[in-house]
């Protein structure tokens, strides 16, 4: 694929996360995903907490992080590393939309206050 088609498709994906996604979740900040959601989803039969944290707890890694993304990142040589990002750099603004998009709709659900006082985490 060529360098502007790849950017031209990143651009259109960017763009329809924007208009057509009411909550766009990330990794780093998942617990900040699942209260978004509660927001928006009405409520569910039993306990609402007891679902929650169960939800939140389903998304831990059992594995310690042994095999997360950071990992295996960091087991990268900077020659390897590099070679990533020269690949992946149309992802890369993908995903920057899809943070913008986060942390907007974050701000409008649940207050910039609380989701800014969430870090997030990286490697």
């Amino acid at each position: 694929m060529s360098g502007a088609v790849a950017s031209e498709s990143a651009r259109r994906a960017a763009r329809v996360l924007d208009d057509s996604f009411a909550v766009v979740g990330l990794t780093e900040k998942y617990g900040l995903f699942l209260e978004m959601l509660r927001k928006l989803l009405p409520s569910v039969k039993g306990d609402a907490e007891t679902f929650w944290r169960d939800e939140a707890v389903r998304r831990e890694n059992g594995n310690k992080c042994k095999h997360s993304t950071c990992a295996v990142l960091n087991a990268l040589s900077a020659d390897a590393r590099r070679a990533l990002n020269r690949t992946v750099a149309y992802e890369r603004k993908v995903y920057a939309a899809a943070v913008a998009v986060h942390d907007r709709r974050c701000a409008e659900r649940l207050g910039k206050k609380v989701c800014d006082a969430v870090p997030a985490r990286s490697c």
